[in-house]
């Protein structure tokens, strides 16, 4: 009878180490996506802001050409400072640009990161379920199984302390 409540016993213990595997592998895989779902926020984002400043820079390399009535209607002066403010704005637009597309470009590893991590998690958490599958589930212990498994428990730790005693005499006597 002792044995087989200590049998249940381990069982429900193997039990339940599993749960709280396969609790551990959800929760990773649950963050994993959740970073992967932020990654592509930023990168619809960021396309965006790409799009953006695609269309400021084309508009702005409208404004670049200068004609002869601009010559004519504003002076030379005048002129050379809207070029000067309008070859200003391009390069800031086209520095943005170009800022973004690095972002865009370092989000395609990190998202190949993020999915190798989620199919690892995932690999994890259906591992975790088929070896939660293979171990039978148990009513709960009942008060005289808790007893059986309480009362074995202290004669093995009460066998131990006798075991140790002999190993130090036994090491005793070498010694001497």
């Amino acid at each position: 009878m002792a044995a087989a409540a200590f049998a249940r016993h381990g069982i429900r213990r193997e039990r339940a180490r599993h749960v709280a595997r396969l609790r551990a592998a959800a929760s990773l895989r649950l963050s994993v996506a959740s970073a992967i779902r932020g990654l592509a926020v930023r990168s619809t984002a960021t396309r965006r802001c790409v799009k953006t400043a695609s269309g400021l820079i084309r508009q702005t390399q409208r404004l670049l050409p200068v004609g002869e009535r601009d010559l004519d209607g504003g002076g030379e002066a005048t002129t050379t400072e809207r070029v000067v403010t309008v070859v200003e704005f391009l390069a800031t637009f086209q520095g943005m640009e170009a800022e973004l597309e690095a972002d865009m470009e370092a989000m395609g590893p990190e998202h190949e990161r993020l999915l190798r991590r989620h199919d690892a998690a995932v690999g994890a958490e259906l591992a975790e379920a088929a070896a939660l599958e293979a171990i039978p589930e148990l009513p709960p212990a009942t008060e005289e199984e808790v007893q059986l498994v309480r009362e074995a428990c202290r004669r093995v730790l009460s066998d131990l302390v006798v075991l140790i005693g002999f190993f130090k005499a036994v090491a005793n006597n070498l010694r001497d």
